[in-house]
């Protein structure tokens, strides 16, 4: 989005999610909004018309809308899980994304500090992610872009149990994916599978015992906690 000197306008791809932004703003400050449907340019515009709002912004939370370094506010990282997860997930609606082919929610900024922040305040919800210059085919914006993506199932499940998409489209993307893909590439556990192996022959066992998880045993494949 950008400011005026009275307003903050702010631009959505999806109809219905700026639609239920104005209801927020209407029902939670009581300020006068705008929705308009952009025709030729694939979005649409909401207008906040309230200087006293604009002021409290810019006084409260300055790296929201600064001019250069946009970052995440202290007090934003210090709110309780529940309250952040509705900030994290409006960052989501925003910039993020959901690639059914590969397996894998993501997201894309032009400030990498606000990326890095995001990055350390989605483990609180145990989600880990994969920081990444990104390059996204279609951008207008000509400096780098900095993103997130998250391809672990276990980080998949928890975004969508703790965060989620307020957009339909994107909610049926994520839970297709869910309901096909179990597989963990990141979070592994640490012990050396031969170590383990060494374990299992004093208990008199061998690696037929554990059919599904030979390559382990060899130490030239790790797996993850749940598998362990």
């Amino acid at each position: 989005g950008n400011k005026d000197n009275n307003r903050i306008t702010i631009s959505e791809g999806d109809g219905s999610l700026a639609e239920r932004y104005e209801n927020l703003i209407e029902n939670a400050l009581g300020l006068s909004t705008s929705v308009r449907e952009r025709k030729g340019k694939g979005n649409w515009e909401l207008r906040i018309y309230s200087k006293a709002f604009l002021d409290s912004i810019e006084k409260d939370f300055p790296e929201v809308i600064a001019k250069n370094e946009k970052n995440i506010p202290d007090n934003i990282c210090m709110l309780r899980n529940d309250y952040l997860s509705y900030f994290i997930r409006g960052l989501f609606d925003a910039e993020g994304w959901v690639d059914k082919k590969a397996k894998l929610v993501g997201i894309t900024m032009s400030s990498i500090g606000v990326i890095e922040r995001l990055h350390q305040l989605m483990l609180r919800f145990g989600i880990i992610g994969s920081l990444k210059t990104v390059k996204r085919k279609g951008s207008f914006a000509k400096k780098m872009k900095y993103g997130i993506v998250i391809t672990d199932y276990g980080s998949l499940h928890n975004f969508s149990k703790f965060i989620g998409f307020s957009s339909e489209r994107k909610r049926a993307e994520l839970n297709k994916i869910l309901s096909k893909s179990q597989t963990s590439w990141v979070d592994q556990f640490p012990l050396d599978g031969r170590f383990a192996l060494s374990l299992i022959r004093k208990l008199k066992m061998t690696t037929n015992d554990f059919p599904e998880t030979r390559m382990f045993f060899s130490g030239t494949r790790k797996i993850s906690y749940e598998v362990f």
